[in-house]
């Protein structure tokens, strides 16, 4: 086609009508195709990104709300096991006082201690893990049954956490009431 064959093709406003109507829905095509679908696919994935984030603030959010709860239930744990502490020696240097509380509750229960001493402690390392050491407390005394019973009732309930890990009793054929009872108290001190 040559130019005066356009120019006879545009002469017609009918024709011309058509041109201009054609063009714009080839330029509204080439905008829809290049830029305008390029665009929606972005927005989709954006909107993805935005459902993802979205979720996470709301996580966040959450945990945020809940901090205070958490740092209110580890100040609770602390407490329980700082009060829980207290039952146990905090030192070998507590083991005096240790056995002058003993020797109190024997008083108190109508035990006569004839003796009370700690039987000697192996230094050996702490096994992985272990939270405690054992510190085993030889009572030797002079008591009835019943006294006996309220002495060990005593050591189980006291304050420090306290075991009787072993205990004999032996009839004394000078005083039928009175028995030679030998404890095994064990106490537990903090492995620090």
């Amino acid at each position: 086609m040559n130019v005066p064959a356009l120019s006879q093709i545009f002469k017609s406003p009918e024709r011309k009508t058509i041109a201009v109507v054609a063009s714009i829905i080839l330029v509204s095509l080439a905008y829809i195709f290049f830029a305008a679908v390029p665009q929606i696919k972005g927005i989709g994935r954006l909107s993805k990104e935005i459902a993802v984030t979205s979720d996470a603030i709301k996580t966040a959010e959450s945990e945020i709300r809940r901090l205070a709860a958490y740092q209110k239930a580890l100040e609770e744990k602390r407490d329980t096991i700082a009060a829980g502490e207290k039952r146990f020696l905090s030192q070998e240097g507590d083991v005096p006082g240790l056995l002058e509380s003993l020797s109190a509750m024997a008083r108190s229960a109508g035990v006569k201690i004839v003796q009370i001493k700690p039987v000697k402690i192996e230094r050996a390392s702490p096994g992985a893990g272990a939270a405690y050491l054992e510190v085993p407390i030889l009572i030797s005394a002079k008591s009835g049954y019943h006294e006996l019973g309220d002495f060990v009732g005593r050591i189980e309930r006291a304050e420090k956490c306290l075991t009787v890990a072993d205990i004999d009793v032996a009839s004394n054929p000078a005083s039928p009431k009175k028995h030679d009872i030998t404890l095994l108290v064990m106490a537990y001190a903090v492995v620090k």
